[in-house]
């Protein structure tokens, strides 16, 4: 509660307050207060005042900037502190059926709008209910009880018709809180599962992200995806049934995800597919390096594998029997860096060109094969008496 009532004493909040205006905290800060965690990102909205009149009252105080004249969003930072707030006036949605996805939805602020009305517009029953200028909840769709219930139900039954990613946010919701979701609501997802296809793949990826940085059961999430049927219309090259939660128990990571399904499905059009969406080049090289790793049957394999992407050799989606301690613990060159003798000290013994890589590759496989150990002296060793053979010494 301290975090509202320091937001309360702020003068630009008072003054807010004092020029007629109504203050009310909503969104994910209210949830997580009742979830005994720490709001990081406070929003308010305020009540019976004109955007050009907060944005008046709020420059004695800070830096003011908009986002969209019909949003009515202020993003506000006071001077000379770290003091930042998002601020809003209520809204509502107006569904442009010419347009899909979220563009279909033209959002319209309105100073004079209930709160009740903009409650209303809101995705969940969870993120439905605020608390006022008096610090008293509001909770007209009992957000609160299904927030101790552990249930996420759509505040609407236009939830999913009117902005389809919201049903990939109920699925990444439960995964992160451990939460069920609403039969009803279940049957809405289900029944409006094609529209995921209006979103943009750039949205999707981030849910999923949102999932595996906020350390939600990944498991569970992948669950529900296929059993909603979403996953067939996000990824309908995958011909997934079901996935075991041990093959998911250990990613950590985007590229991890998305290289697990590959793993139980594994075809040339899904990784295609998966490949089309916005992703890091990093994590496309860490899909890669996973299905090397995966197939590899010799060090030279893993070695390869960790030139394409060599973070993967802290992965803990693998055994690390299959990446063998050798690499773990330095005795072997995960890198030609790592090898103790340099391209200019193999052309000091007289070779070039070509001939330097493979000399390389050729003392890499003697390291890998035990026959010689990674340490300059050794090597040095090695390659003179390899050519006091040569000569017949």
């Amino acid at each position: 509660m301290k975090i509202f009532e320091e937001i309360l004493e702020k003068e630009c909040i008072k003054a807010i307050i004092n020029k007629g205006g109504e203050v009310y905290f909503v969104g994910g800060c209210v949830r997580d207060y009742f979830l005994s965690k720490d709001p990081k990102d406070v929003d308010i909205v305020v009540r019976k005042l004109q955007i050009d009149e907060i944005k008046t009252i709020l420059k004695k105080f800070g830096h003011v900037h908009l986002v969209g004249e019909s949003f009515g969003v202020i993003k506000f930072k006071e001077f000379k502190t770290k003091f930042e707030l998002d601020i809003a006036l209520p809204r509502k949605d107006k569904l442009d059926n010419t347009q899909k996805g979220h563009r279909a939805i033209i959002v319209q602020s309105d100073p004079f709008l209930s709160i009740e009305d903009d409650l209303k517009r809101r995705d969940f029953t969870i993120n439905s209910f605020c608390f006022d200028q008096n610090l008293q909840v509001i909770d007209p769709f009992n957000g609160l009880e299904d927030l101790y219930a552990g249930i996420i139900k759509a505040t609407s039954n236009e939830a999913f018709s009117e902005d389809p990613l919201r049903m990939l946010r109920a699925i990444q919701f439960a995964a992160r809180f451990r939460f069920s979701i609403e039969e009803e609501t279940c049957d809405l997802i289900r029944k409006n599962a094609a529209k995921i296809k209006d979103i943009s793949k750039e949205r999707i990826v981030s849910e999923i992200q949102k999932v595996i940085d906020k350390k939600g059961d990944i498991g569970f999430f992948t669950h529900l995806l296929f059993q909603s049927t979403i996953a067939s219309f996000i990824f309908p090259s995958l011909n997934i049934t079901y996935i075991s939660h041990n093959t998911l128990s250990n990613v950590k990571t985007i590229g991890e995800y998305l290289f697990a399904l590959l793993f139980v499905n594994s075809n040339k059009k899904a990784k295609e597919e998966i490949f089309s969406f916005p992703l890091e080049k990093n994590t496309k090289k860490e899909i890669d390096a996973l299905q090397k790793m995966l197939s590899a049957t010799t060090k030279m394999h893993i070695f390869e594998a960790l030139q394409i992407y060599p973070k993967i050799i802290h992965s803990k989606f693998f055994d690390h029997s299959v990446i063998t301690d050798g690499f773990i613990d330095g005795r072997y060159p995960k890198s030609l860096k790592e090898l103790n003798i340099n391209g200019d000290e193999l052309m000091k013994l007289g070779l070039e060109g070509q001939g330097i890589m493979l000399k390389q590759y050729e003392l890499l496989e003697e390291i890998f094969n035990e026959n010689l150990i990674n340490v300059k002296e050794k090597i040095y060793f090695y390659l003179f008496n390899e050519m006091t053979q040569k000569l017949g010494v």
